[in-house]
């Protein structure tokens, strides 16, 4: 019963991290396309 608990922890844990990882990703994208969008040089970065 343990084991079974601590899969699925574990599954939903990685799970968690991929999306993160995933919404980490697409923002990064949205920032470059924004800066390839404006030729000025300010820059607003979202951490």
């Amino acid at each position: 019963m343990l084991g079974i608990c601590s899969i699925a922890s574990f599954v939903g844990f990685v799970l968690t991290i991929i999306s993160y990882l995933r919404k980490r990703s697409i923002e990064k994208a949205l920032f470059a396309i924004q800066l390839k969008k404006s030729d000025k040089a300010e820059i607003s970065i979202k951490i």
